[in-house]
């Protein structure tokens, strides 16, 4: 008897292609967890009787409906994973995390000095959106100023940080309130067409209209937590990444590990191996969004981590591209998922799976490094990420017309194709392709069904508009099935 080929249901346990029968006798199981208890190796199922392999993984991962957080980060799944074992090569074997030591104060270094652009970052203060914060943003506010610009606006961005863009909202200071050229940092003007950001000066400075962060603003200060009078709107989801050179032999990194490098500094912990020299840890501030949430991530506080501070993402790409080939084992930075969507900075540098506490093995953002799909962030697997926020003065809730221009359109994505060009453009994700959500910085994951879905649009879209695997074309409802019955953006979708 030839052996059975089975082919599995994407919606059973998101499967693609087929499977080979494990077993020729007639009745070999009646439910899944009979092969199991047969000593089946990978992760086997049961159909019509028989033990059917499949490629879903990793091997003890969890088989159900995932609801909490350990379910979802373990959940079986076709993408591709890695292990970091703790036990053999940290000597962590029960979990229990060794304490951090606080670095060395910094060199002193002169402040910055430079001269400014002649270029006006504020031509009409009545159409012009004075925005600051993460420095994360320039790809996405470049996809957007086109948009803006249909409605008679145009942004005039300084990429701050995260938390220094909420202190310019939040801070009781009328003074502080204002953007301002600052020696060593460079705003833009962006062009209605598109085009890159254009360097501009502040003049005697303008009133902050919004300020975007990638965290909640009590990550910053735990006396900024919005009020009637500053109101927090959320928008897409920006993940958080360890990177190092795509020459690099490592490929993932533990939360143990994390806390080993940047909690305790190489040079301290010869467990840190290869990252044994701070020098070469390509780290941010207390005021990055980014290292605010990786902090969370690997339990060292922001503003104590080993490294050199590059204050920029421009500048921990720069400095991960730059370093002598025989280092770049020993290289290691942060970064945003937006600054590796340049396909040619995607060549030089590349992202490390990240496994968490209790986590099987880790992940990447994507199914796969050459990915793009985000999966594993929308379906719960890779777990550094968060919403962006938009905060701004309100009166009885609402923004004023200039900060609405921009809220209103991109904190809640809902049918506009532009809208949703210009967040998968810019490296984002939006909320209408997640499967999972939280209400708190790092908080529990939890399952999450938006009103529209767009997950199948927003992988077109990465995929140079083909059909995405286990997505159906449609031209209105009546070509979708009962299980996907909206017809979103030419795709069935569940809502």
């Amino acid at each position: 008897m030839r052996p059975l080929i089975a082919c599995i249901s994407a919606l059973a346990l998101a499967l693609s292609g087929c499977s080979l029968v494990l077993d020729k006798k007639a009745t070999q199981c009646e439910t899944t967890d009979d092969c199991t208890a047969l000593g089946i190796e990978g992760v086997p199922i049961c159909q019509d009787g028989v033990c059917v392999a499949t490629d879903l993984g990793p091997e003890g991962c969890f088989r159900g409906t995932p609801t909490t957080q350990a379910e979802f980060e373990n959940a079986c799944t076709v993408a591709q994973c890695e292990r970091f074992d703790d036990c053999a090569r940290l000597g962590i074997c029960d979990g229990t995390l060794p304490a951090t030591i606080e670095p060395p104060p910094p060199p002193a270094t002169p402040p910055p000095t430079g001269t400014f652009p002649t270029q006006v970052c504020v031509e009409d203060p009545a159409t012009t959106i004075v925005i600051t914060g993460s420095s994360a943003l320039a790809n996405f506010l470049q996809g957007a100023a086109p948009i803006l610009a249909s409605a008679g606006f145009r942004i005039a961005y300084q990429p701050s940080g995260s938390c220094n863009g909420v202190d310019q909202v939040f801070n009781t200071d009328p003074a502080k309130r204002i953007a301002k050229d600052k020696a060593g940092t460079t705003s833009v003007l962006f062009p209605t067409d598109g085009s890159k950001g254009v360097p501009c000066t502040w003049g005697s400075g303008t009133t902050v209209d919004v300020a975007v962060s990638d965290v909640y603003s009590t990550s910053c200060n735990t006396n900024f937590a919005p009020t009637a009078t500053i109101a927090d709107f959320l928008g897409p989801v920006q993940p958080m990444i360890f990177v190092v050179p795509s020459t690099s032999s490592e490929v993932v990194l533990s939360a143990a590990m994390g806390r080993i490098v940047f909690g305790r500094g190489g040079s301290m912990d010869e467990r840190a191996a290869p990252w044994t020299d701070p020098d070469l840890y390509f780290v941010r501030n207390s005021s990055s969004g980014t290292q605010q949430m990786l902090s969370r991530a690997i339990g060292v506080d922001a503003g104590k981590w080993w490294g050199k501070n590059a204050g920029g993402a421009g500048a921990v790409v720069t400095g991960l591209q730059s370093v002598a080939p025989a280092l770049t084992n020993s290289v290691i930075g942060i970064l945003s998922t937006d600054a590796l969507k340049s396909e040619e900075i995607r060549r030089n540098i590349r992202s490390l799976a990240f496994q968490d506490q209790g986590q099987l093995c880790g992940f990447y953002p994507d199914r796969i490094p050459a990915s793009l799909d985000k999966i594993n962030i929308r379906d719960g697997h890779y777990p550094i990420w968060g919403p962006l926020h938009f905060y701004a003065p309100v009166t009885a809730g609402v923004p004023s017309a200039k900060a609405s221009a921009l809220i209103q359109r991109f904190s809640l994505p809902g049918t506009d194709q532009g809208l949703l060009d210009s967040i998968t453009a810019g490296g984002l994700v939006p909320q209408c392709a997640m499967k999972v959500t939280r209400e708190t910085e790092m908080g529990p994951i939890v399952p999450f069904q938006p009103a529209f879905g767009c997950g199948c649009y927003f992988e077109s879209k990465l995929a140079n508009d083909s059909v995405p695997a286990g997505c159906e074309t449609c031209a209105s409802t009546n070509d979708c099935p009962s299980d996907r019955p909206s017809c979103n953006l030419g795709f069935c979708e569940v809502r």
